[in-house]
């Protein structure tokens, strides 16, 4: 099966996801990897977003690389920058999506994006969802799901979980 991460940075949480593919599906198990490993752009940046710009410019994708080298036949590397990296190249079927953008502008059109190819059971686990400061990710998630079957769960560790 497909997993996605949007969102990688280091690769910290990437390792757990491979880590737990690997047991689970040892033979189909993909892990698509999304990250620009730059500095946020303020255009990709609402208002409330504010003090993100230039944020995460020491973040390398080489480092990342070396962190999950272990996985390395299993991943799918998409470097650049949301949404000009959403192409043909993404899997036609997600179960796991991992959202962690820092940015209710670019976790849309993630959402827009993916959301058609999360197969029913599969879920969509939001990063940034319930964190002091980031109430307008909460509120444009919400919004979002508003018209949506399923169920979105908030967490007490300030994420979310949505399950379609």
């Amino acid at each position: 099966f497909s997993a996605v991460e949007c969102g990688v940075a280091d690769g910290m949480t990437a390792n757990f996801a491979a880590a737990q593919g690997v047991v689970e599906c040892p033979e189909s198990f993909r892990l698509h990897l999304y990250d620009s490993w730059s500095a946020m752009r303020e255009d990709d940046l609402t208002a409330s977003d504010g003090g993100m710009e230039g944020r995460y410019d020491t973040i390398s994708q080489d480092l990342t690389r070396r962190n999950l080298d272990k996985y390395g036949p299993i991943l799918s590397w998409h470097p650049g920058r949301i949404p000009e990296t959403l192409d043909e190249s993404a899997p036609d079927t997600v179960s796991w999506l991992h959202i962690d953008l820092n940015s209710a502008k670019t976790t849309i059109q993630v959402l827009d994006f993916f959301f058609p190819r999360i197969r029913p059971g599969g879920v969509v686990l939001f990063d940034d969802y319930g964190w002091d400061g980031w109430a307008e990710m909460r509120l444009t998630v919400d919004d979002w799901f508003r018209e949506k079957t399923g169920t979105l769960l908030p967490l007490p560790t300030g994420q979310a979980i949505y399950f379609k």
